[in-house]
């Protein structure tokens, strides 16, 4: 909640401006097709952050209590877009958000999805962070980058990326003679982006794991702490098959449920301090719950 607004001094206050402005970790940097050529054989590029990476820049420079954010939303129904091929109805959500960090006042921000995507509401809501987050310098540099053109696959995902140049990396990162925006092959030479393919597999499990037990498989396999920052192939593949036995409890917790019921699963959950099957905190209590039910089970067999 917003509190009581510090007064700054000049220096405190470009000073507080330059710490929220510095670049993020290069491995923090992800690029999105936006844009493809008619054949299918270019797609542009543009660079953009996760949300988080802005929170945790807001968190590290300013302190988790000297921000806050709040959002409206509103959608748009009756609404028709083209997918696929084909032209479908949908909508659109919308969201605003209005920013304040202590001291340096507030700013507002706006983001939109169409309705049909599955988390649209969420994307809606960091867009509009994201936004608001600019209008104070943090990820402004960003746009600066501009689109870069360069070679698809037959799956439409960039053969090559962006290499950033060395004005766009955080301070203590950087060295003289900054190289232009250039792209380089996806392969050893790059290692954060060894195999957009597996990336992309890594990253579908997010949803089906939850946030806490895919930050912590990436972090104690992938030694990092997001999907395309990992540094080796090795590593990739160790993270994948991590994430890939983790999914496989998961999908036994859903097969057991069918034999138990719904309501032995939340009882089983409550003893483990679980809220949701999505809110698993680790790798370790996610065991624990499978082994309980199928103990109850076996039990329920003999």
């Amino acid at each position: 909640m917003k509190g009581k607004e510090r007064r700054l001094a000049a220096d405190q206050r470009a000073k507080l401006i330059e710490n929220l402005c510095d670049p993020f970790p290069v491995s923090l940097i992800r690029w999105l097709v936006v844009d493809k050529a008619a054949n299918g054989a270019k797609g542009k590029l543009f660079a953009y952050a996760d949300a988080r990476a802005y929170t945790d820049r807001l968190n590290d420079v300013v302190g988790a209590a000297s921000w806050s954010e709040n959002y409206s939303v509103s959608t748009l129904d009756g609404l028709s877009r083209v997918r696929n091929g084909e032209t479908a109805r949908s909508g659109k959500v919308f969201a605003a958000c209005t920013l304040w960090i202590d001291g340096l006042g507030t700013r507002s921000g706006t983001g939109e999805r169409w309705a049909d995507d599955p988390n649209a509401m969420m994307e809606a809501d960091a867009q509009a962070l994201k936004r608001a987050c600019s209008r104070f310098g943090l990820g402004r540099y960003l746009y600066d980058l501009g689109p870069c053109w360069v070679p698809l696959d037959r799956d439409g995902q960039p053969t090559v990326v962006p290499e950033l140049p060395q004005w766009a990396w955080p301070r203590r990162d950087r060295v003289s003679g900054a190289p232009e925006l250039k792209v380089v092959p996806i392969s050893t030479s790059s290692p954060a982006l060894l195999n957009m393919g597996t990336t992309r597999k890594i990253e579908s499990f997010r949803s089906t794991l939850g946030d806490a037990i895919y930050a912590e498989i990436l972090i104690n396999e992938g030694q990092c702490d997001v999907a395309r920052g990992i540094r080796t192939r090795l590593r990739q593949l160790q993270v994948l098959r991590k994430m890939q036995t983790a999914a496989g409890l998961v999908r036994r917790v859903g097969a057991l449920t069918r034999r138990l019921g719904t309501g032995q699963l939340m009882a089983e959950m409550e003893d483990l301090n679980i809220r949701t099957v999505a809110e698993i905190p680790s790798l370790e209590v996610l065991a624990q719950l499978v082994q309980h039910l199928g103990t109850i089970a076996a039990r329920r067999i003999a």
